[in-house]
C-alpha cells in the first residue's frame, strides 16, 4: 500500500526505491505512478533503445498482468516525423538523434540543413505557422499575442552565424577510459548555420512595454 507501483508490457514493478534516482527527475516518473509507462516510453524512446533502462526496470519485477493491454503501433508519436539525409551517423531513431559523418565536416563553413547533427529527446513538433501564436506575459510587462506575420512584418530580421556543440559531443572516447551515460557521440554532435529571427530584446521592449525601468524596479531576468 506505500510502495509505488507501474506497469510495462505484461509485468508490474515495484519502482518505489529508484523514483530518487530517476535521471528525469522524481516529477516525471512520479506521473506513470500506478499506471502503465507504456505510454511515457512511446515518446522517450531512448528507455527502449539503448536497454540498459529495460535491463534495470526488470529488476523491479514483481508480478505479471493477468489482462495486459495490446500495442497500438498506429500511434506511435514519432510516425509525423521528417526523413533524414542516410548520410548522417545515427545513434536512435525515436527520438532521432545522429551526428555529421567526419567526411562532411570541412566541406563547408556552414554546414547544410540535411546533414545538421540531431540531438531531440522529444518528436518533432508539427507546427502550423496559420495558428502559431508567441504569447508575452509576466511581470512588468503588459499581455501580448503575436501571430507569426506580426513577427514578420513589424520587427527587423537580425541574422547570426553559429557554433552548436551537444553537451555530451565525443562521449564515446570518455567511454574507452570509463563507461559513462549517454549517447556514445563522435565528435560529430556539432553543426555551423546562419540563424535569422528577431531578436527578444525588441518584442519585449515594443510590444510588451517592458523598460530598462521595470527590469530594474521588478528584478525582471
Amino acid at each position: 500500500e506505500k510502495g509505488i507501483w507501474v506497469s510495462y508490457k505484461d509485468g508490474v514493478y515495484d519502482i518505489t526505491q529508484f523514483v530518487a534516482n530517476h535521471p528525469g527527475g522524481k516529477d516525471k516518473i512520479m506521473l506513470a505512478a500506478g499506471k502503465a509507462i507504456d505510454p511515457f516510453w512511446r515518446i522517450y524512446q531512448q528507455h527502449t533503445g539503448r536497454g540498459n533502462a529495460v535491463e534495470l526496470l526488470e529488476s523491479m519485477r514483481i508480478g505479471d498482468l493477468s489482462d495486459p493491454p495490446t500495442a497500438d503501433s498506429t500511434s506511435c508519436p514519432y510516425n509525423t516525423d521528417p526523413e533524414r539525409h542516410p548520410a548522417l551517423i545515427f545513434h536512435n531513431n525515436k527520438p532521432c538523434n545522429a551526428e555529421l559523418p567526419a567526411e562532411l565536416m570541412l566541406d563547408s563553413w556552414l554546414t547544410p540543413n540535411p546533414v545538421w547533427f540531431i540531438r531531440h529527446h522529444h518528436p518533432v513538433p508539427c507546427i502550423d505557422p496559420q495558428q502559431y501564436r508567441l504569447c508575452v506575459d509576466g511581470v512588468g510587462t503588459k499581455s501580448v499575442t503575436l501571430c507569426l506575420e506580426d513577427i514578420k512584418s513589424r520587427f527587423l530580421k537580425r541574422e547570426v552565424v553559429t557554433t552548436i556543440q551537444c553537451g555530451g559531443n565525443r562521449r564515446s572516447e570518455l567511454d574507452q577510459i570509463e563507461k559513462t551515460s549517454g549517447i556514445p557521440w563522435g565528435f560529430g554532435a556539432m553543426s555551423t548555420a546562419k540563424f535569422g529571427g528577431v531578436y527578444l530584446r525588441e518584442v519585449l521592449q515594443h510590444c510588451a512595454g517592458l523598460s530598462h525601468e521595470n527590469v530594474e524596479a521588478f528584478e525582471v531576468k
